[in-house]
């Protein structure tokens, strides 16, 4: 009886340590089971985490490619819209607005133009010929004449018109292109490049209806000595304009301004031949004061003109009415042009010894024009010219410093 009971209990002793050892490697399988379903969650839950990161990672670069995109259109529209409606004399006008495009343009070359999308299989998408027109012209008109080249380059070189546009407007783009090129090139001494560009800028004017190249070209052939050049492109001004107040029975003021450019080229390069024809120059712009008594550039050559005759009293009410003129026209404060502003004080100062006489004010504005020469643009090593009204020619900055000091002295014109 002993036997079989510990018999029996040996029995049970190992089926419960047996039980004991189950249930251990039970539980062992139960946590690691369960660690593994806490680490497949976890892992489950960084997987969704990582899918939304990488939606919302998708969702902000389409964002960020849309906006990339409307900034390409916004500038695409912009000058589009200034290439086709704003003549060429008035981007003058606009140099806040081409100050504020060329800001808009650079930043998105430098910030943007790199993160773009660019399709498989496809070129980086790239800026209109107009888009590169309206970046030169503003270059053009903040003094950067380094800027302006390239640009309107690009221009020169696209020869055919963009899609919705016809044959004229590509041509007339271009040859504004070519015109702010020759300006460039003659702004800076360059006078044969100059006229080289000028007439292929006229060539593309079939109607023969761009006066104003005209006008610069025969400019360009005066300070070469091509005086029977520039005669010949001032007579074509002169005769064409007539044919449109013969037809309209007027000049529009820009027209009127135009003939009065042409007439001022005539009398300069009369007072610039090897023995100056003083009459004629004066009957030249007796005419322009008469009908066009606002411009006043040509009211102080004819001024100049009676002084070197010995006409002293003409010449000083010409020299204070003309100061008046530019006074009231606030040319002084709006004029940008850096070469532009060295003349009009140049001018400005003459009058006012001349004219008025206040030696205080010819002094400050001769001194302004000679601080302005330090903001003249360069290309390279090279300084713009300015035309001084001594002499009627593009001048290097240090020939203006000493005709600064000429007209201190009481000079009016250099023969």
């Amino acid at each position: 009886m002993d036997v079989v009971q510990n018999t029996l209990a040996s029995r049970i002793d190992i089926e419960h340590a047996s039980f004991d050892q189950v249930s251990t490697i039970m539980d062992v399988v139960q946590r690691t089971l369960t660690s593994h379903l806490e680490t497949e969650e976890r892992a489950r839950e960084a997987v969704e985490e990582a899918q939304g990161l990488v939606k919302q990672v998708g969702q902000f670069y389409q964002d960020f490619q849309m906006i990339i995109s409307r900034a390409r259109a916004d500038i695409e529209n912009r000058a589009s819209q200034w290439a086709k409606t704003v003549s060429r004399h008035d981007f003058r006008g606009m140099t806040t607005a081409l100050s504020s495009f060329a800001e808009q343009f650079d930043k998105f070359r430098t910030e943007l133009e790199a993160l773009e999308k660019v399709e498989e299989g496809k070129l980086r998408p790239q800026f209109s010929p107009q888009v590169s027109y309206i970046r030169g012209i503003a270059a053009h008109y903040t003094n950067q004449p380094e800027i302006a080249k390239p640009y309107l380059e690009e221009v020169i070189r696209s020869r055919e018109p963009l899609p919705g546009e016809d044959q004229r407007a590509c041509s007339r783009r271009r040859a504004n292109a070519y015109y702010y090129l020759g300006l460039t090139e003659s702004n800076f001494g360059n006078n044969q490049r100059a006229i080289e560009l000028f007439e292929e800028a006229n060539e593309l004017d079939l109607e023969a209806r761009d006066f104003l190249t005209r006008a610069v070209t025969a400019e360009a052939y005066v300070m070469m000595n091509r005086f029977d050049n520039a005669r010949k492109y001032a007579d074509q001004i002169e005769n064409r304009l007539q044919d449109i107040e013969s037809r309209e029975g007027r000049l529009r003021n820009f027209h009127l301004r135009l003939r009065s450019r042409a007439r001022l080229i005539r009398a300069n390069t009369a007072l610039l031949e090897r023995t100056p024809k003083w009459e004629e120059a004066q009957l030249l712009l007796k005419s322009v004061h008469d009908t066009d008594p606002q411009y006043y550039y040509a009211m102080v050559t004819l001024a100049q003109v009676y002084y070197e005759q010995g006409e002293l009293d003409k010449a000083q009410q010409l020299f204070d009415k003309a100061y008046m003129t530019i006074e009231r026209s606030g040319d002084l404060l709006t004029v940008t042009e850096t070469r532009s502003k060295v003349l009009l004080r140049m001018v400005a100062g003459m009058c006012c010894k001349h004219g008025p006489r206040d030696e205080d004010r010819a002094d400050e504005l001769l001194d302004q024009a000679d601080n302005v020469l330090h903001s003249l643009p360069r290309i390279g090593n090279q300084d713009c010219t300015v035309f001084s009204t001594l002499s009627k020619r593009n001048e290097s900055s240090n020939t203006i410093r000493r005709h600064i000091e000429l007209i201190r002295e009481g000079k009016v014109l250099l023969s």
